[in-house]
């Protein structure tokens, strides 16, 4: 086996955690997270393709295990494809359970000096043989995955709404699969409060700071060896379980509320997009475009956010937490662009207008998609460039 996980599923130790439950020796392959290293410099690696080459030498069968978010599984699952590799995929974030593992797409971006210049630029299709999810694994998730993950499915419940209804049955009686797979993902509407429980759990000061030490502890196991490893790996193993402790004294009716919110998302996304992709548009070059809707716009904002996170880490300048904007946040924004730009086109109006932007407004509650805080970032990051331009030059 070969798991491959990012820098925050590391430390958190999950990585290590399914590579000992493989009960076998095998190679643990960590590497930086994010957008801006979704590259083939960041996964393609010479001791991973080593790895690989010396096990099919020994006639071993290898598995890779992508363990972490949806770039991660996007990465390591084209390296996959590329070597002929089984391939597992043990989401931990939502976004990469009921978005990334249901499309086949696997792809790598063009990305330079930390500039995104171009999102999925070279991929292949292959399929996981297995997607296992621990849903506890969720509850590590920052609020910014929270909010991707709304994001995200906002343009999926504007795009399609019920098809599991007699009009939806009209709209999609020619996809294959629009029976079997019909969904309805205004469901996910019902389930704000449990939504609300999950955002207010991961922002409680406890539950952050224990987060914090799990993570500060994983981040020391790095660099320790020898018996100093152990007594670390136990201090992380207790943590953890003291964070799932406090998570399950919450009460059996506010975890029930979390579970069903994500229950609900998770399966009317993989119904929605399995509507077209199981049979109908498994390359999606036709209908299943449709996915696509809100991502020209969201990956601009996206690739400018993830280079201006980039200049303020080496510029030393913190990125408060709700600056920070991930892929599905971008695709939330750009739904609401998309929504007004038809109003003042004249396609959308009144009611139909009201309800398009709703989505997105309802799951706003928490600011996961109020852009106010990276504008005054990418403000502050600006400035500080001419400050520095102004004092060289002088």
């Amino acid at each position: 086996p070969i798991v491959s996980c990012g820098e925050t599923c590391d430390a958190l130790g999950y990585g290590h955690d399914i590579l000992a439950a493989c009960g076998q020796q095998g190679y643990y392959f960590s590497h930086k997270s994010g957008e801006t290293f979704k590259c083939w410099e960041n996964y393609g690696t010479d001791e991973l393709f080593l790895q690989i080459a010396e096990a099919k030498r020994n006639g071993l069968p290898v598995v890779v295990i992508a363990a972490g978010g949806g770039v991660n599984g996007n990465c390591i699952g084209l390296i996959a494809a590329c070597t002929n590799l089984h391939l597992v995929e043990v989401p931990t974030t939502p976004m990469h359970y009921n978005d990334a593992t249901t499309s086949a797409k696997k792809a790598f971006s063009l990305v330079q000096e930390n500039k995104i210049l171009s999102k999925n630029i070279m991929g292949a299709f292959y399929i996981p043989q297995l997607v296992f999810c621990i849903s506890e694994t969720f509850l590590t998730l920052s609020s910014a995955n929270v909010h991707a993950t709304i994001g995200e499915s906002c343009k999926t419940m504007n795009m399609l709404g019920m098809t599991n209804t007699a009009v939806g049955a009209q709209d999609y009686y020619n996809i294959e699969g629009g029976t079997e797979f019909a969904s309805d993902c205004t469901r996910i509407v019902q389930h704000v409060a449990g939504f609300d429980e999950l955002v207010q759990f991961i922002q409680d000061p406890l539950t952050r700071e224990l987060k914090a030490d799990i993570i500060a502890v994983g981040v020391t196991l790095r660099s320790q060896t020898g018996g100093a490893t152990l007594q670390s790996l136990q201090q992380r193993a207790r943590l953890l379980e003291s964070f799932r402790e406090r998570y399950y004294s919450l009460g059996p009716n506010r975890t029930r509320r979390i579970k069903d919110f994500l229950s609900v998302v998770n399966r009317e996304i993989v119904l929605a997009k399995a509507m077209f992709l199981a049979y109908s548009d498994p390359f999606e070059k036709f209908r299943a475009l449709l996915f696509e809707y809100a991502h020209t716009l969201g990956h601009g904002v996206e690739a400018y956010a993830n280079l201006a996170y980039q200049m303020a880490k080496d510029r030393g300048i913190p990125i408060p937490e709700e600056a920070v904007k991930l892929h599905g946040q971008c695709v939330g924004m750009a739904v609401l662009w998309a929504g007004q730009m038809s109003l003042d086109l004249g396609e959308l109006c009144g009611t139909n207008f009201d309800l398009h932007q709703s989505f997105v407004y309802l799951f706003n509650r928490h600011g996961g998609v109020d852009f106010v805080p990276l504008k005054a970032c990418l403000f502050y990051t600006s400035e500080s460039a001419d400050e520095e331009g102004s004092v060289s030059h002088g």
